[in-house]
């Protein structure tokens, strides 16, 4: 039998008396383990070991079994089998004879995580990602006064996020990306000091970004993507030198990007695709020499390009699209030698980029297809870009009139006129209509009917956008 004493040091996490009741609860499978070896049984009183053996049984039996009420036997992996000791497991580290890292990733656990986490009292990393773990995060996690780091991403936990774990100064890295969390951030995480890396993208948070994660001054990862958040970017975060990642794309954020963020000096990457923000882009991102990824498409951006953006020599990658960005694409952006792709479809731009990068010789971006660039084929003339259309092999000819006049081929992604006041289309792009003797004339629309006249329903739909099109197709 186990000593006393072992039993005293439990008395204040559970009724004694309702275990020995109840036999389907992890913590009874546990003590049952610990009652068929010898190894516990041989422990000194007081030694953590026992407490530590007690608190990884229950861990296990939580994450592995959802149920136990139909469950007669527990199938312990190899090492507790064999009464191993917890420091020689293969998932355990320890550090002074007490745990201090457990790594149990993708074991496809499909239940829960224990409370009892909290008597490993040494614990730094605890990493139980990439399972199926339901159920919520426990608050008692916030007592954990030396976790580092706590991996809970990729399982399916519900609930908010305790903000009880802002009383963990220690942690480091708190990652609880891809799961089904829900509520707001909470602003008690600006207590967490020492924090450099917090994801929690993939979620259903919602509210706004507290200004408060400005405190964190070691902060270097920011992921707060995928969610349903709302309101604005906080104009702090230009505050926070380490930072070196933000990442809110997919929520719900309005407003401008703040001027402030030209202030982040160490910023690798922007990513807020998928919004609602409007505005113009700040000339000030272009003082972030270190920025790599600038994804800002899929928002509501007005006005030009900052020329600036030409500055950023470590861009790699740059993407502008689906936004209502207007005027010429910068001449600047031709000394980006480390750029791989640049997306500027789904725009108002105007103009012939040829010169800035179909050059024939070693400075061209397109060299080698080194570099790819998307744009809208009807409203910008390159010759080295990609259009928004699957390929640049030539379309067949295709009869623009009534009267079966035929039209010249016309290069997939292109426009092309089919006399005088014809609306022609290649059948390898979005349907479109070219107005004869203008110079951006393709324009993205259903289809349009009979050549030179567009339907009086299509009409309407382009009169207020494009004033033009319908006296010159011929409804107005």
């Amino acid at each position: 039998l186990l000593p006393t004493c072992y039993f005293e040091k439990l008395l204040d996490l559970f009724d004694l008396s309702a275990i020995y009741v109840d036999k389907s609860t992890p913590q009874r499978r546990a003590i049952d383990w610990l009652l068929s070896e010898t190894i516990t049984r041989n422990s000194d009183c007081s030694s953590p070991f026992f407490i530590e053996r007690y608190a990884l049984a229950v861990a296990y039996v939580s994450a592995a079994y959802p149920s136990l009420y139909n469950t007669s036997y527990i199938e312990w992996p190899d090492e507790m089998a064999m009464h191993k000791a917890q420091c020689s497991w293969g998932n355990v580290t320890c550090s002074g004879g007490r745990v201090a890292t457990l790594n149990s990733p993708g074991n496809s656990f499909a239940g829960t995580i224990a409370k009892e986490f909290v008597l490993l009292t040494k614990l730094k990393t605890l990493n139980l990602a990439n399972n199926q773990l339901k159920g919520i995060i426990p608050t008692e996690l916030g007592t954990m006064s030396n976790l580092e780091e706590l991996y809970l991403e990729e399982n399916q936990l519900r609930g908010n996020i305790p903000s009880q774990l802002g009383l963990v100064p220690s942690l480091k890295k708190l990652v609880v990306h891809e799961n089904k969390l829900n509520g707001t951030i909470p602003t008690e995480l600006r207590y967490i000091f020492n924090l450099d890396q917090l994801s929690l993208y993939d979620n259903y948070l919602s509210g706004s970004i507290p200004t408060d994660l400005s405190t964190l001054s070691k902060l270097e990862f920011l992921w707060l993507g995928d969610n349903e958040l709302t309101g604005t970017i906080p104009p702090e975060l230009g505050t926070m030198s380490a930072l070196r990642w933000i990442m809110f794309s997919s929520n719900q954020l309005t407003g401008s990007i703040p001027t402030e963020l030209g202030l982040s000096l160490n910023l690798e990457t922007l990513q807020f695709s998928s919004n609602q923000l409007t505005g113009r882009i700040p000339t000030e991102i272009g003082i972030l020499s270190n920025l790599q990824l600038l994804l800002i498409d899929e928002n509501q951006l007005n006005g030009r390009i900052p020329i600036e953006l030409g500055n950023i020599s470590n861009l790699e990658a740059l993407r502008l699209n689906d936004n209502q960005l207007s005027g010429p694409i910068p001449e600047s952006f031709g000394t980006l030698s480390i750029l791989q792709s640049l997306k500027l479809e789904g725009n108002y731009f105007t103009g012939n980029v040829d010169p800035i990068f179909c050059r024939d010789d070693e400075s061209s971006l397109v060299k080698d297809n080194s570099v790819v660039i998307y744009v809208d084929s009807d409203k910008v003339d390159c010759t080295c870009c990609v259009g928004d259309s699957p390929t640049f092999s030539p379309a067949p000819t295709v009869t623009a009139s009534p009267t079966g006049e035929p039209c010249p081929v016309v290069p997939a992604g292109k426009c092309s006129t089919c006399g005088e006041g014809k609306c022609v289309r290649n059948p390898f792009v979005t349907f479109r209509i070219a107005v004869f003797d203008r110079d951006i004339t393709c324009l993205e629309g259903e289809a349009l009917g009979l050549a030179g006249v567009l339907s009086l329903d299509d009409c309407k739909l382009f009169k207020e956008t494009y004033p033009e099109i319908p006296s010159l197709c011929g409804c107005a």
